[in-house]
């Protein structure tokens, strides 16, 4: 009896790791902790997640061409909380720093579950994702929970598709900005492509939104109306608002065409 109880378990175990291994997928390209994440973000390439992994201070990528696949299963989390109101500059989860990096399958999560959008909380913003003067950038199958905004584009060039979700992200989804100085990467761009689905419903916080109209350019839409908003807050004035097809906003007003 107990040798069958010892096969039995056995197989569990092996069953649990394999479901986490993709056919195919070398056995020392998984990332079970943050030693093997260590070691991943110096050596580059692609790389899959065999387990949820907490850090203690943002996570940057800083090698080209590198990926990460969480798998549908697994994420990133770092406890953010503290960062609010402040003017630290590691204000993000992760943060992509080079060319044609790759999040795919993977939630990202700020461990602050309070939902507080008030205006004192927000100096420089707390990101799920920072991508910063990086261009080829691809985001694909993502979600981005418990954070005060989700995803930064700042003086890049990024492609989303699949799902892109939003849970507890008080100040919006992706925001468009544009670093003064960096004359090589002056505009941000985001290409939406056609299957793409964000996943925020929110009337009073935008899905999409640029900084100013200098800042970015939008292609594509997915499920974004192609209406565009301007927020009512005075300070937010100079941003332009998307929203997905179907929501009404109860924060912003329509901007009419030019005659």
């Amino acid at each position: 009896m107990k040798k069958l109880l010892v096969i039995a378990l056995s197989a569990m175990m092996l069953f649990a790791f394999t479901a986490c291994q993709p056919a195919g997928i070398p056995e020392d390209r998984i990332i079970m902790d943050n030693e093997d994440l260590t070691a991943a973000l110096e050596q580059g390439g692609e790389w899959y997640l065999g387990d949820d992994i907490t850090v203690t201070e943002q996570l940057t990528i800083a090698k080209e061409g590198f990926v990460l696949d969480g798998q549908g299963l697994f994420g990133i989390t770092r406890d953010t909380s503290s960062l609010k109101g402040t003017t630290a500059t590691t204000n993000a989860v992760v943060l992509v720093s080079a060319n044609s990096v790759t999040l795919r399958n993977l939630t990202v999560n700020g461990g602050d579950d309070s939902n507080d959008a008030s205006p004192e909380s927000w100096v420089d913003g707390v990101w799920g994702i920072k991508v910063f003067n990086a261009t080829g950038v691809t985001l694909s199958n993502v979600k981005v929970e418990d954070v005060q905004i989700g995803i930064q584009v700042n003086s890049s060039k990024v492609n989303v598709n699949d799902n892109i979700a939003f849970v507890n992200t008080p100040f919006g989804g992706i925001g468009l900005d544009a670093s003064d100085g960096n004359d090589s990467l002056r505009e941000s761009a985001l290409s939406i492509d056609g299957n793409t689905r964000f996943g925020i419903t929110s009337t009073t916080v935008p899905a999409v939104y640029l900084e100013t109209a200098e800042d970015g350019s939008i292609s594509g839409l997915g499920n974004l109306s192609a209406t565009e908003y301007e927020p009512n807050e005075p300070s937010k004035k100079t941003q332009i608002w998307y929203f997905v097809d179907g929501v009404t906003p109860t924060t912003a007003t329509k901007i009419e065409p030019a005659n």
